[in-house]
């Protein structure tokens, strides 16, 4: 097969690749630069004009996070939750959802609301009338389809770019990804799908804290057997393009010399990407994201983030004004408390909608705060969120 030029999909339009922030060829184009060698100002006044300077800041949450563990998570769903608001707003929205759900205590946690109120009542607050309609956003990810999509840009994407081969040209790496995503259970038997991904993430990620780490080997061990039982020409030539990339495996494993310590699944980082984004061509002025804390938002992964964000690489060339991320204590913080709110509501309907369970009076909330670019590939479910067929 001949790996520069052979691929067996159709081209179909690809949206914004936030889930691939940091190939190996991006860290080492940025490895050594600080933010003063870059111009990185605390205000973004980068290579791009916005219609104004002043900057805008938007507060954060998650629900349903397990870092990287995508595969064997409590929750498939992740959800990025942010609002728009001031603290002055926030301190006036919070009120009034304190007072209609009549919940008392220190801080509102969106996972005791929405045990206890009906989601009904919780989708009423982003409807068209209610006070956070518009003023609310939710960056939806599918843990396992994101497990899937980073087999393909992890490694086939970087074996192929190796060899002069752009596979997010046209959306190649989008359309490889979706035929193992939605064949490859049926291609393969479930429990040689469920060792394919699971193998996958234990050997990705960067720490486990139960069970046997797979290594290289292993993964490589799992790949060269199901490769070999598949029942679909997709799915194998897909395997196919996975099993000729195992020397791109090398910089994930932390044997080797090559290898690039990096959280290569972490959910929240993708997030981060797509939401500063929405906020900025919401209000077309520089983003400074105020988020709740997070162990892995350090200031060495912040500084990567904005870096990456304001001086894109000419292979992701998805420009976005983000001035900065900071983290703020969601009890002394309205904004969070409600950022982490719409995360919790946007989460469920997200299970909701993958379960077919979705119900007609949470469609339109849910249409009007989720993102379009979401990290997604159920069609069903996103034709209910969205009103809209994957991909367009």
């Amino acid at each position: 097969m001949d790996r520069t030029s052979a691929l067996p999909f159709e081209a179909v339009s690809e949206p914004r690749n936030w889930y691939v922030p940091w190939p190996r060829r991006v860290l080492r184009a940025i490895a050594g630069r600080t933010r003063d060698d870059v111009g990185m100002p605390s205000s973004v006044e980068v290579d791009r004009p916005v219609a104004t300077q002043s900057v805008l800041e938007v507060a954060c949450d998650e629900s349903g996070s397990d870092g990287e563990n995508l595969f064997e998570s409590r929750h498939r769903v992740f959800a990025h939750g942010s609002v728009d608001l001031s603290k002055d707003e926030a301190d006036v929205v919070l009120r009034y959802v304190r007072q209609q759900f009549g919940f008392g205590g220190e801080e509102l946690k969106a996972s005791r609301l929405l045990r206890a109120a009906s989601l009904d009542d919780v989708g009423a607050l982003f409807a068209g009338n209610g006070p956070l309609h518009g003023r609310a956003h939710v960056y939806l990810l599918d843990k396992l389809y994101f497990a899937v999509a980073k087999i393909i840009d992890l490694l086939v994407e970087e074996d192929a770019h190796e060899r002069g081969v752009n596979l997010h040209d046209q959306g190649k790496a989008r359309e490889m990804a979706s035929v193992l995503f939605t064949h490859g259970r049926q291609a393969l038997g479930g429990p040689n799908w469920d060792r394919l991904v699971g193998a996958f993430v234990s050997f990705i990620r960067r720490r486990q804290r139960t069970g046997v780490k797979t290594t290289l080997d292993d993964y490589y061990a799992v790949v060269d057997d199901v490769r070999l039982r598949s029942h679909r020409e997709d799915v194998t030539d897909v395997l196919a393009f996975v099993w000729a990339a195992r020397h791109q495996a090398f910089q994930y494993d932390p044997a080797s010399n090559d290898y690039l310590d990096r959280p290569n699944l972490e959910p929240i980082l993708a997030a981060l990407y797509p939401t500063a984004s929405y906020w900025a061509e919401q209000h077309e002025r520089p983003v400074l994201l105020v988020h709740d804390r997070q162990t892995v938002i350090t200031s060495e992964m912040t500084d990567l983030v904005v870096m990456t964000a304001t001086h894109p690489h000419p292979d992701f060339p998805f420009f976005v004004p983000l001035a900065g991320i900071s983290q703020a204590d969601s009890k002394a913080d309205s904004r969070v408390q409600l950022a982490d709110l719409t995360a919790g509501f946007g989460r469920l309907i997200g299970e909701r909608a993958l379960a077919g369970t979705l119900p007609e009076a949470l469609v339109g909330p849910a249409r009007a705060m989720i993102d379009e670019h979401c990290v997604w590939d159920d069609g069903p479910s996103w034709l209910t969120l969205t009103g809209r067929a994957i991909g367009t």
